[in-house]
Formats: structure tokens, sequence, C-alpha cells
């Protein structure tokens, strides 16, 4: 029979007296000990809850405020992450990359790089990540407006800080990408410049080597024309018919020379070799020499009132210029009118006038006259010369320091060409008497000439003018003679065994030497040489024998 368990025992429930105090254990009690200080917990509580909520409401405002100054005053910046994506930009950056910050934050950087630049910047986080204190790439970017250059220098963060991030400074370079291309370009186009200019300089001294070539060929025959036309004219009576046939002979040579010398003279003024022997001289005196030369039939009035007509210049260019004013004068008239040349002073100036009653200048055509060749392209009697004398007429005045200038009342009512030259106070050096002394015995010239037909000529008429003439044609021939007894050397340049340089030289070894050189090149280039090399004169062909009889008379008398 089984036995049943015994039932627990029930605890004891103490039920404390109503006399007795209530037992409590400790928490109650510290409860108890507390209550009256919970009131003053909870106000300092709530005074650091409120303390709490201000700090982070300053702390927004200044987060606001520093945001602000980021990103007005900082340079576009941005922070990328390990994988080159966005994490943060600022205001400069987001205008710069034209983006929306909203929406490119947490995007790949990569996403805004120009297709052709992808892997530098894929090589510039290589590069972030390995370590590198500062990384600096350029790269193309895409932007809102088009496609810009920027340059990327990135920098890590706080090496502890979690996850791993870079900070970009991003700088625009189109500009100066921009300014470098034009530099490049600049430069290219300086050094094509520079290269067109090397080729037209070249193409211009082949232009002027030939002109001084062709002047010398074309000056070559008409030299000994001339010598015996000037020679001839010079020496006896002649029959009315014969001495008018010659005029008209030397006229007409000296008129091709002039046309051959106003070519060369346009390439020396244009390119500024034109050398003038300036002296005073009296232009008054020019100016009736010029009246007195012209064409018969032609009626040149001269109204010379300025009280100072002498300046310091050329004469001999300057009488070339008012030649080629007379001479435009004459072309300009269908049927020869009236010339006039009225000269006055002002303000310390000559001007000199040149009026004529011919067809005119037209308005539109008034600054055009002084250009090379523009009269050769109008039509009527104009086109029968060249139309350089204006030019010619112009560059040399404004080598004088003057200035020129063409007034028209309109088409076939005349023109004038006004000069005005600085005027001087300076005395005219007194005339060299150029005329062989006859009572002595006669000086005797070694004349070195290759051209046949031009040592014949100029050797008759020097013969003629009271000289004793020997005659080499050649260097070898003038060295067989230099122990005869001669006084002056009258020397082509161009021999066919050697230069009238060389021959001077040698010559010149022994004993002094007078001599006056003969070319067809007479450039001051030419001039110059000739004068460095020891020759006294330099005589262009076609040379007269007037003009070379008194070159040899000053060096006979002892002058230069």
């Amino acid at each position: 029979m089984s036995r049943r368990a015994p039932e627990p025992k029930k605890p004891k429930t103490l039920r404390p007296s109503r006399s007795a105090p209530v037992a409590s254990d400790g928490r109650t009690a510290d409860r108890r000990r507390l209550a009256p200080d919970l009131p003053a917990h909870r106000t300092e509580l709530e005074r650091q809850t409120r303390q709490m909520r201000e700090a982070r409401r300053q702390l927004r405002r200044e987060h606001a405020r520093f945001q602000e100054i980021y990103d007005r005053t900082a340079p576009p910046h941005l922070v990328l992450d390990r994988d080159g994506c966005i994490r943060t930009l600022n205001k400069p950056a987001e205008r710069l990359l034209g983006v929306d910050r909203g929406a490119v934050t947490g995007q790949p950087f990569l996403a805004l790089v120009s297709r052709r630049h992808r892997s530098a910047f894929v090589d510039h986080m290589r590069r972030c990540r390995d370590g590198e204190a500062e990384v600096l790439t350029t790269l193309g970017v895409r932007t809102g407006d088009g496609r810009n250059a920027v340059q990327l220098v990135s920098y890590p963060t706080d090496r502890n800080s979690e996850p791993e991030s870079f900070r970009t400074l991003i700088s625009d370079v189109s500009q100066l990408q921009r300014q470098e291309m034009e530099l490049v370009q600049a430069q290219e186009a300086r050094r094509e410049a520079e290269e067109a200019e090397r080729l037209a300089r070249a193409d211009s001294e082949a232009k002027d080597r030939f002109l001084a070539f062709l002047s010398h060929e074309l000056r070559t025959p008409l030299t000994p024309v001339l010598a015996t036309v000037s020679g001839l004219l010079d020496h006896g009576d002649l029959p009315d018919e014969l001495r008018s046939a010659l005029d008209r002979v030397h006229r007409n040579v000296q008129i091709e020379a002039r046309l051959i010398d106003d070519l060369l003279d346009v390439s020396r003024i244009s390119h500024g070799r034109l050398v003038l022997e300036r002296r005073p001289c009296d232009v008054h005196e020019i100016l009736r020499q010029v009246a007195a030369d012209t064409p018969a039939g032609t009626h040149v009035s001269l109204d010379l009132k300025a009280r100072r007509s002498r300046v310091d210049g050329d004469a001999v260019r300057l009488r070339q210029v008012f030649a080629n004013l007379v001479s435009n004068a004459i072309h300009a008239a269908p049927v020869r009118g009236p010339i006039a040349i009225r000269t006055t002073n002002v303000a310390g100036r000559m001007r000199i006038q040149v009026t004529d009653s011919g067809r005119g200048i037209d308005s539109t055509d008034i600054e055009r006259v002084f250009e090379p060749f523009f009269r050769a392209a109008q039509g009527g009697d104009a086109s029968s010369h060249l139309g350089l004398g204006l030019a010619i007429a112009r560059g040399l005045v404004e080598a004088h320091e003057g200035r020129i200038e063409a007034t028209s009342a309109g088409t076939d009512r005349g023109a004038t060409f006004a000069v005005e030259l600085p005027s001087t106070n300076q005395a005219i050096p007194a005339a060299t008497n150029t005329k062989p002394d006859r009572s002595t015995r006669p000086a005797t010239v070694l004349l070195v000439e290759d051209h046949a037909d031009t040592a014949a000529a100029l050797s008759d008429f020097l013969t003629l003018s009271g000289y004793r003439t020997l005659v080499a044609r050649s260097r070898r021939e003038a060295l067989a003679m230099a122990s005869e007894r001669w006084d002056v050397l009258v020397c082509d340049l161009g021999l066919p065994d050697g230069n009238g340089f060389d021959l001077l030289g040698e010559l010149s070894a022994d004993r002094p030497v007078k001599a006056i050189a003969l070319s067809g090149y007479g450039s001051d280039a030419d001039r110059s040489r000739s004068r460095t090399a020891g020759f006294t004169a330099h005589l262009t062909k076609p040379v007269t024998v007037p003009a070379l009889r008194d070159a040899i008379a000053r060096l006979v008398a002892g002058g230069s």
C-alpha cells in the first residue's frame, strides 16, 4: 500500500502590528531619504536638457555658418573615398563642375571625366591609395556648359579615420591651357611670319640683284652713245640740224637712263637704303635749272618769293624731286599748258608749289597719287610713263625731313603739288673750278675699260678735252702700264680678269693713286664700297664726257 507524500508547509505570514513600525529594505529607505531632493534633481536635469538643446542649436548654426563660409570662400573642393566616389563637395566645386551637389554625392567622380582621361583618373586614385602625400593630375571633365580642363590635387585625410578618404582641390585650368595653346599658336605664327619675312626679304634681295644686274647691262651700251653725243655737243661748231638731232639723241638716252635709275630708286627708298650727300644748297637755283631743262614748248613761270631759299640737302636729289614734279605736270595736260612754280616761307620752312592746268586729280585718288605705278594704271597720256616720279619725289622729300602733298579742285581742273623743306642759314660752299689747266703739262689718264665702244668713245673725247689717254682693256694690261707716267686712274669695276678694287689695291701699293670708278651698278652700297676701296669718285654708267671730265679735273687740281 502506497504512502502519501507529506504536503509542504506554508510559510508563515508575519503581519506587522499596528503599533510597531513597518520594516523597510535599504532601497525603500534610500528613496525616502532622496525623495525631498527629487524636485531639485528634476529641475537640474531640465536645465541641462535645455543647455544641451541650445548647444545643439548653436552647433547647427555654427555648422551652417562654417558651411556658408566654406562654400563662399574656399576653393573648389571635394572629398573622394578610396573608390573615387564623391563623399562631399562645396559650392565652388558644384559650380565648377556644373552639377547638383545632392545628385552627385555618393556617385563615382569617374562619371564626370571625359572618356580619354578616365585612365588618368584611375591612376590618380591608385596613387592616392598607395599613400602618396600629394597627387596631382590634369584631366578633362564634362560639365554642364561643355568640356573643361581641371587639375586635381588630392591628399589623404586623417589616416586613423574610417572610412579612408582623400581631400581634393579642383582648379579650372581651361583658360590656362587656352592661353598656352594661344601662346603656342602665336609662336608658330611668329615663326611662320619670320619665315615669310625671310622669304620675302630673300625675294626682295633677289629682285634688287636682278634690277641692279639689269641696269648694269642696260647702261653699258648706253655709255658710248651718251659719251659720243655729249662729246660732240661739247666740242666744235655744229650745224644747227646736226646739233638738233644730237640733242634729241642725247635727251632720249638720258630719259632711258632715268627710267633705269627710277626703278632702282624705288627699290632703295622702299628698303631704306637711300643715302643723301647733304650740304647747304639754294633751292631757287635748282628750280631755275629745272625750268631751263624743260622740253621746248613748255611754259614754266617762276614766282620765287621765299626770302630763305637755302636748305641742307642733296642738290642732285632735290633737283630730281622738282624735275619729277614738273614732268608730272607736263604729262598731266593733253596739250602743254602753263606750269607755275611758286616759293614762300612758312614757319621756318621753305614751301615750293608746282601747279598745272591739266586733268586734275579725282578726290578718291588724291591719297594714291604717290603710290608707285599708280599713274601707269590710268588712261590718257599718263600711261606712257612708269608712274614712279611722284613716288620717288615723296621718298626723297621725306628723306630730307620734309613733306609733300597734292591738292586738286577735281577732274580737269589742274593740280598743285606742295613741298615743304626745313630752311637753313648755313653758307653755300664755293664751287670748285674744274676746267683743266692747259698752260701746264696735260694730265695723263689711265682708262681701264673692257667695253670696246665705251673705251673708244671716252678716250677720244678725253683727248679732245686736253688729256693724254692710256687705254687698257683688262687688269693685266693696266698692270703692264703701271710703270708709265699717269696722273688719274679711270677704271671700270667689272673686268674680264678681275675687278677694279683689286687693281686699285695693286697699283696703289707703290704710290698714291687718284682714282675714279666707272660702273653700271650705282646703289649707295656700291658707291660706299668704292669709297672704302680708295676711289675718290664713283660715276654710274651711262657717263657723259662733261661729268667725267669734271671729275678728272677736280682730282688733277687736288680736289676730291
